[in-house]
């Protein structure tokens, strides 16, 4: 297998599917996300149709694309890309389109020969599919932007996976997968409509002096201060109200201890008489029997003819 990781020059945005995925035309093929990417042959821009005029021109070259197809057709298929495309039965190679026959339709969906569309004129076209969305970023290239800011007739830069290899069921694949996009240049939306202002553009002016929110929450990579957690109060400890005692349960086979007498009140002594009264000897109490111990306790597509493209240069 190889690969290349490149960012291209600028290019026209059009048939926009970023936000949400493109159903497929194919039984059995997956929703893909997708831009067509249309770059002017002329090779530089400097006036976008809007008329916004660009400080210095702005390369559109798609030689950085063809390149990188070369170098990983080589090294894969020890051939160049238009060599090995029809040499090893690619089904589905990338396929430029040439702008200048790209025709319109009529209202019966038939093709209208010799009748480009306006927007295709003068492009080179050469559409680019994910099944992730891809990310975006902004002019600067260092804030995120949501997918709804990429729309058709904007200019955007891309950064393409360029592939080829054999898949596990030894079928020959030469892929180019949108990885991100940079939004370069807002321009005259094709198809009509106008373009979503951003939501920074269209509140910078109704800023909340004396929000609550933090700063910073809600964008990416924000992390919110963890709360104080306050200690749970001291509970006073509770004293045990005192039990009378329970006689312990006597173990099986002996008999149960006998329960204490109570004593009666001590009586007053008699007068002593003046002859001594001999006392009759006390009985001697036997000793209690020793209260026993407590009782122990228990126990992974269909395919099609490969048609030679057509390429820039040719």
């Amino acid at each position: 297998m190889a690969d290349r990781i490149i960012k291209t020059n600028l290019f026209r945005a059009g048939y926009t599917h970023l936000v949400t995925p493109q159903e497929p035309q194919q039984q059995g093929a997956k929703a893909m996300y997708a831009c067509m990417m249309m770059f002017p042959k002329a090779g530089q821009i400097q006036a976008l149709s809007s008329g916004h005029q660009l400080t210095a021109p702005q390369s559109t070259d798609v030689s950085i694309i063809m390149q990188a197809l070369d170098e990983v057709c080589m090294e894969h298929f020890k051939m160049p890309f238009a060599e090995a495309a029809p040499a090893y039965g690619i089904q589905f190679p990338p396929k430029w389109k040439d702008g200048d026959q790209d025709w319109k339709k009529n209202e019966q969906g038939q093709f209208l020969i010799g009748q480009p569309k306006d927007a295709s004129v003068g492009m080179w076209m050469l559409n680019v599919k994910s099944e992730i969305q891809p990310g975006v970023a902004d002019p600067a290239g260092q804030n995120a932007l949501d997918a709804s800011a990429v729309y058709s007739g904007c200019w955007c830069r891309a950064q393409l996976k360029i592939s080829a290899y054999t898949n596990s069921n030894n079928v020959n694949v030469i892929s180019i997968r949108l990885e991100n996009l940079q939004k370069c240049y807002d321009d005259t939306p094709l198809g009509g409509g106008t373009p979503r202002q951003a939501a920074t553009a269209a509140f910078a002016d109704n800023a909340v002096t004396d929000s609550n929110v933090a700063v910073g929450a809600g964008q990416q990579g924000y992390q919110a201060a963890a709360p104080v957690t306050q200690a749970a109060p001291v509970q006073p400890v509770q004293q045990a109200a005192p039990q009378p005692a329970t006689p312990t349960a006597p173990m099986p086979g002996q008999q149960p201890a006998p329960m204490a007498q109570p004593q009666p009140a001590p009586q007053a002594a008699p007068a002593t008489p003046s002859t001594p009264v001999q006392q009759p000897a006390q009985p001697v109490q036997q000793a209690a029997p020793q209260q026993p111990a407590g009782a122990p306790g228990s126990p992974p597509v269909g395919g099609q003819q490969y048609t030679q493209p057509v390429m820039p240069g040719q």
